[in-house]
């Protein structure tokens, strides 16, 4: 293109693909002739040099990659990210940007993968030849997402200025297509004209993320003694000292030996209680969707003034909040969505990140399947938050695809498939919302590596594992699984000891089972799945759903529905029941369980301990 005039064939193609493939209308934009950029974008945007090495003379420092999206498909890589200012971390341009990976050679190609430095950067410090040419330049009108990006915060902002330019090799094919976008104008002092840029929209620059050590022990000490007030029972812990069981007026009450809180669960709500005391009011502090599954501790968690915001919040739920860098964001127990997390990075609000340890290994797991080009087969429930977490890992850090299997009959069915091949379209409409974009299972079944939820039942995913390999085995022979199979035992800890804890206590007599916990609680519910097939068994989420002897409200997590059962307790003659519950109940509703069976039989539990 020339320098002298604006180009109406310009498409900004790789931008317009990666806003097609997230679903958001594309910005608004028109062609224009350099002359019509104002300085000093002009002079940042036009010439025949990549933007990383140009951005780096203007600012004077290093600049570092934050990607905000990215997916790949084969040689075919794309991405949105923001250059930000190493140390102070303020957004000098907001990127999209079509790679073509088979054009580099390794290792240069792992360290565009890797996402952490700029493209530029890489093929300067490389040494491979390329050439930087421009195919024109464009006026456009910032949405939410970009405002968001290059925190952009004043509405007087309408306009901001881009150009489309391509990155071509030594043998003339391309190797990127780039359209880059410049935040609002700024200016470079006469006693400085390659010092720090002075923004003349009085926008302040974002601050890198703060550094705070929220487990202070001055924090943890007073966290401690509110969770206690909150959770605690003193008579819960006087049953396990006697053993877990109680006896009185005919009436035995068995507990697990293992339930109720797990670490990752207490370490999730103690640094949600620790965030809300190292920022008090009026600092605002968000929680993505639940802190854990559980209805009572989340009414807590909201007492403190804590507001929960979807778990995948939309561009217009955050625009409608107008996050800065004064706010607080707590990731829950679950763990989030990459491109969520990178939302919020990119918004420069505190993060309180409280993942499970044990979800964070399965997503390891998983990044490396990714990286292998190994489609991970996750056994899980598509629609739970931990799950969605782990699927974005999946895709967000190389060519991996994703495919959820939630029990036997679905793992037969894509065994089935996978050896026997089917109606592809047939197979897309059953998992339909459980596979990863662009996912063929005519091609991303040959190399798979097994990875779960982290609160499934165990030797379902044990059985889900033995029955991929040996379909593995069968499509490609006797000895091949080792180079099309992967697994990795990632069930939760805490979660096996709470079901071999339920094994076996159902192996010992009893009349009943109540299972306490949320409702929405994936290890909770395969606590009563394992029950429903011993006894009379009983999901309640608090002790009020005992109305009476005579009634009583549980969950039925098959029709997903609470249900009302007659005449489901004895109030006379000796009766023994068990008491479980998931890794997110605390301990109180544990002790109101208790009191409240007592209390159908008109004993109080103040009688019960004194014998």
């Amino acid at each position: 293109m020339s320098n002298g005039s604006a180009n109406p064939q310009l498409t900004l193609a790789p931008l317009h693909g990666l806003y097609a493939v997230a679903a958001r209308p594309l910005i608004q934009w028109a062609s224009v002739a350099p002359e019509e950029i104002p300085e000093p974008q002009r002079s940042l945007l036009v010439h025949q040099r990549d933007m990383t090495r140009t951005l780096e003379q203007f600012y004077q420092g290093r600049i570092r990659l934050r990607v905000l999206s990215s997916r790949r498909d084969g040689a075919h890589y794309w991405r949105e990210s923001v250059l930000g200012l190493d140390g102070s971390g303020e957004a000098i341009e907001f990127g999209a940007i079509q790679i073509f990976l088979d054009r580099f050679p390794e290792p240069w190609r792992g360290l565009i993968l890797g996402e952490e430095r700029p493209l530029g950067g890489i093929l300067n410090e490389s040494g491979l030849p390329y050439t930087s040419r421009p195919s024109g330049y464009f006026r456009c009108v910032p949405d939410a997402f970009i405002r968001a990006a290059l925190r952009v915060t004043d509405p007087s902002v309408s306009a901001l200025y881009g150009r489309q330019n391509t990155l071509t090799g030594a043998d003339g094919l391309p190797l990127a297509e780039i359209v880059e976008i410049l935040p609002p104008a700024s200016f470079r002092t006469p006693d400085a004209p390659y010092g720090r840029a002075v923004m003349s929209t009085a926008v302040p620059a974002a601050p890198a993320a703060r550094k705070i050590n929220l487990r202070r022990p001055d924090v943890m000490e007073a966290v401690a003694a509110q969770v206690v007030t909150h959770y605690r029972s003193e008579l819960v812990e006087r049953l396990r000292a006697r053993g877990g069981e109680i006896t009185h007026g005919g009436l035995t009450i068995k507990l697990a030996k293992e339930f109720g809180f797990c670490y990752g669960v207490e370490r999730a709500i103690d640094l949600a209680y620790a965030a809300r005391k190292v920022f008090p009011p009026p600092t605002r502090i968000f929680l993505l969707g639940e802190i854990i599954h559980n209805p009572e501790v989340n009414d807590q968690i909201r007492n403190l003034g804590i507001v929960s915001i979807p778990p995948k919040p939309t561009d217009a739920d955050l625009t409608a909040l107008n996050l800065t860098a004064e706010d607080v964001a707590i990731v829950p127990a679950f763990g989030t969505e990459v491109s969520t997390r990178r939302k919020l990075e990119a918004m420069g609000c505190q993060l309180v990140d409280t993942t499970c340890g044990d979800v964070m290994s399965v997503w390891k797991r998983v990044r490396q399947y990714s990286k292998e080009s190994v489609t991970s087969i996750i056994h899980g429930k598509a629609r739970h938050e931990e799950t969605k977490a782990t699927t974005s890992q999946a895709t967000a850090y190389g060519s991996g695809h994703y495919l959820v299997v939630f029990d036997l009959q679905e793992t037969d069915y894509v065994c089935d498939y996978l050896v026997k091949g089917g109606d592809r379209e047939a197979f897309l409409t059953k998992f339909k919302g459980a596979y990863s974009p662009g996912f063929d299972p005519d091609q991303h079944l040959t190399a798979i590596g097994v990875a779960n939820q982290t609160t499934m039942l165990r030797g379902e995913t044990e059985e889900v594992q033995r029955r991929f390999k040996a379909a593995i085995e069968k499509r490609h022979g006797p000895g091949k699984a080792e180079s099309h199979f992967r697994f990795f035992d990632t069930i939760c800890g805490a979660t096996q000891d709470r079901q071999d804890a339920l094994q076996k206590m159902l192996r010992e007599p009893m009349d009943l089972l109540i299972v306490v916990g949320g409702y929405n609680s994936s290890n909770t519910s395969h606590l009563a799945e394992m029950g429903e097939k011993v006894l009379p068994t009983y999901f309640i989420k608090n002790a009020a759903k005992m109305m009476s002897a005579e009634r009583i409200e549980h969950w039925n997590q098959h029709t997903a529905e609470e249900l009302v059962t007659q005449s489901w307790y004895r109030t006379s003659g000796p009766m023994t029941v068990g008491i479980t519950a998931g890794a997110s109940c605390p301990n109180n509703l544990i002790e109101d369980t208790i009191k409240r069976l007592f209390e159908l039989r008109g004993v109080s539990i103040a009688d019960v301990l004194q014998h």
